[in-house]
């Protein structure tokens, strides 16, 4: 008798039509022809089920054994998600240095602090869920060290070569012209 964990890692098993004779079998499929299908011998089921098993632990182990980073994989995200739902759900976890989102994807990486921020993290997400707007989150390293982040974000105190206006309630037409003189003037502290 199989136990839950068995029965639950088991590949399930799928009524075989004939027109699926000629393909080729997934990964952890296995050929039911002599069978009538659903129908399968007990003792050849244990033993394929160990190659699997075996064959699995060994290739998740090479593949998703990353090692410690302050960088954090987020996925799972919704994707009405934003950078403020990231960081009001991570915070709790240590200081957040910067977000960067894959919303196609529904991902995210999220630099920590310090690398001790970035294991509370992953430690707590793969213990108990975490939810970020709503949806629960999935969490573990990234690769990089630090996320590369745009042209001057490095430095804070570097300036920018942007200039936002907001125009409220306009009294006269307004160009582009009428916004550089108020701005030219306006740096000069200088009021027409």
């Amino acid at each position: 008798m199989m136990s839950e964990l068995e029965e639950y890692e088991r590949a399930p098993k799928r009524l075989k039509v004939s027109a699926e004779d000629d393909e080729e079998l997934e990964e952890g499929e296995e050929s039911d022809s002599a069978s009538a299908g659903l129908v399968h011998d007990d003792e050849d089921e244990d033993e394929n089920e160990g190659q699997r098993r075996a064959s699995r632990k060994d290739h998740t182990s090479d593949t998703h054994h990353i090692a410690p980073s302050p960088v954090v994989h987020v996925r799972g995200l919704c994707e009405s998600v934003v950078e403020a739902d990231l960081v009001e759900a991570l915070d709790k976890f240590g200081n957040i240095c910067y977000v960067m989102m894959m919303p196609f994807k529904r991902q995210a990486l999220v630099e920590f602090e310090e690398v001790e921020f970035a294991d509370r993290c992953v430690s707590c997400g793969s213990q108990e869920a975490v939810y970020i707007a709503g949806q629960q989150a999935y969490f573990n390293y990234s690769t990089s060290k630090r996320i590369t982040r745009p042209t001057n974000a490095d430095d804070p105190n570097s300036g920018n070569k942007v200039l936002l206006l907001s125009i409220q309630n306009p009294l006269y037409p307004i160009t582009t012209v009428t916004m550089a003189t108020r701005a030219t003037v306006s740096l000069h502290d200088t009021f027409i």
